[in-house]
Order: structure tokens, then C-alpha cells, then sequence
């Protein structure tokens, strides 16, 4: 039953897309896309007991999950609530070992979204 689920899961979403989501940006990309690549490179530890991922393309659960499952596999990461109306997602990192900004921003590409920006309080 649930192989079937995922299957009709995986038509839906081939034939009818996510959307993403407008109200993260305003309906546009609201970042320098040279920063948000160079992301991708920053070997720079998070410094603070959380940080906050701006990502574009979450629009589902499905979607919820893919990057939740893939934040929480990286060393220093307690747990990743993500908010599909805002584009947000809170990322714990509680104890001594911090995730690198490229291991959140190369997390998100991998499970198939886009880091817009990463936002640490300091």
C-alpha cells in the first residue's frame, strides 16, 4: 500500500509540479544570486544554538520532509521545523558541533530546493 502511495505521490507530483512558494519572496527571488551560490563554498560554522534557512521551491509535506530528512542527517543538527507558508526553516544546533553554512546550503540543493539566504542571530 505504501509503495503505491509513493508511486501516485511521484505521478502527481511529475505531472502537476510544486509550486513555489511566493509569499517566502514576494513573488520573486529576493536575493543576490552570486551570495547564494557562494553558499555553497562557506566553510563558515554556524555560530549560534539556531539558524534560519530562507529556501525557495518548498510548497508541500512532500517537500516539508525531503528537507527536513536531509538537515537532520548532518552532524550538529538537532532537528529542522520547516514553515511551507514563509519559505523558513529553523535549524537547532544545540550542541558543540556545528554544521558548516555550506553543509545547510549544499543539504538544501541536495534534497532539491534553493538556499535564497541563511540567517543566524548572534
Amino acid at each position: 500500500m505504501s509503495k503505491l502511495l509513493a508511486i501516485w505521490t511521484m505521478i502527481a507530483m511529475t505531472g502537476f509540479g510544486c509550486k513555489s512558494t511566493p509569499a517566502a519572496h514576494n513573488g520573486r527571488i529576493a536575493s543576490d544570486p552570486i551570495a547564494a551560490a557562494a553558499l555553497l563554498k562557506d566553510a563558515t560554522p554556524i555560530k549560534g544554538s539556531s539558524v534560519t534557512l530562507v529556501v525557495h521551491g518548498m510548497s508541500c509535506p512532500l517537500c516539508a520532509n525531503n528537507v527536513d530528512k536531509t538537515l537532520v542527517d548532518i552532524a550538529g543538527v538537532e532537528s529542522a521545523t520547516v514553515n511551507l507558508d514563509t519559505g523558513r526553516v529553523i535549524v537547532a544546533t544545540p550542541g558543540p558541533t556545528k554544521p558548516t553554512r555550506s553543509n545547510l546550503a549544499n543539504a538544501v540543493q541536495a534534497s532539491g530546493f534553493t538556499l535564497i539566504r541563511l540567517e543566524e542571530v548572534p
